[in-house]
């Protein structure tokens, strides 16, 4: 059992499980939470997206990221490379 023998060091700790339990709360779908480490390369690479991709759906004007920024990813497919068909040879 946790006793707190003050009044502000139980606010103290209350605050501190509440922000931990929110921490922990999952993202929705296409959704990207920026870890230590992560870039807007490394993020790319991972969801399939390109780094012009995540500026345009993130109103990135660079490749600035903060630790906990929540970012856009998009969901399902990236959309498809277009390239123009070879035509076929007679």
């Amino acid at each position: 059992m946790l006793i707190c023998p003050s009044f502000s060091s139980c606010r103290a700790l209350l605050l501190l499980l509440l922000v931990s339990a929110c921490g922990t709360a999952p993202l929705g779908d296409g959704l990207y939470q920026v870890k230590s480490g992560d870039t807007l390369y490394s993020i790319a690479r991972s969801t399939g997206r390109s780094v012009s991709e995540l500026q345009r759906l993130n109103q990135l004007n660079d490749n600035t990221i903060q630790i906990g920024q929540i970012l856009k990813v998009g969901t399902g497919s990236p959309a498809p490379q277009t390239s123009t068909p070879a035509k076929p040879t007679p």
